[in-house]
């Protein structure tokens, strides 16, 4: 068994670490005047050491779109100071799908990871998930992995992927 993997985070063994240590990347880009952003495709969020970096990104000025089909125990835009940098959307219908995407903008070199994990606190704990860093090839397929993203167009990215295994 491998100490660590290069493109894949893994639970229960360190998806929820890694989760938030790249939360953390996007707070300090922010308070450093860098470019930052957050946007996460999922199911479900209900663990709480994640939501609580996601509040503290958001007070740091990370902008944050959260796209969460059922479960999310986060209220964005709750009060000044805490959650006004978060938006959260439910996208039921035609652009609803398995695939979780997680994006951290990083100073303008986006890192895009997907697979089959929620940020609940059973998946990170007791199931075996995964997320797989992806390689982008959206610009062949002309969409574009910029901040400026819309929720509509996320769909779109796991059609623009590379699954980077090694």
């Amino acid at each position: 068994m491998p100490n660590d993997y290069r493109y894949l985070l893994t639970a229960p063994r360190d998806m929820r670490k890694q989760i938030i240590k790249l939360i953390q990347q996007e707070a300090t880009h922010a308070q450093q005047g860098l470019p930052s952003g957050i946007c996460i495709k999922i199911n479900s969020l209900e663990d709480k050491y994640t939501i609580e970096e996601l509040y503290k990104a958001s007070q740091a000025g990370v902008p944050i779109k959260l796209i969460v089909r059922g479960i999310c125990c986060l209220r964005a835009q709750l009060r000044i100071g805490l959650s006004e940098n978060i938006v959260v959307r439910s996208i039921v219908g035609d652009f609803l799908e398995h695939t979780r995407i997680f994006y951290f903008h990083n100073n303008n070199n986006p890192k895009v990871y997907g697979g089959s994990a929620d940020v609940m606190v059973r998946s990170l704990t007791a199931y075996r998930v995964y997320v797989c860093l992806c390689e982008s090839t959206c610009q062949a397929a002309g969409c574009s992995l910029s901040w400026t993203t819309t929720f509509a167009t996320m769909s779109m990215l796991t059609k623009c992927w590379k699954m980077v295994l090694i």
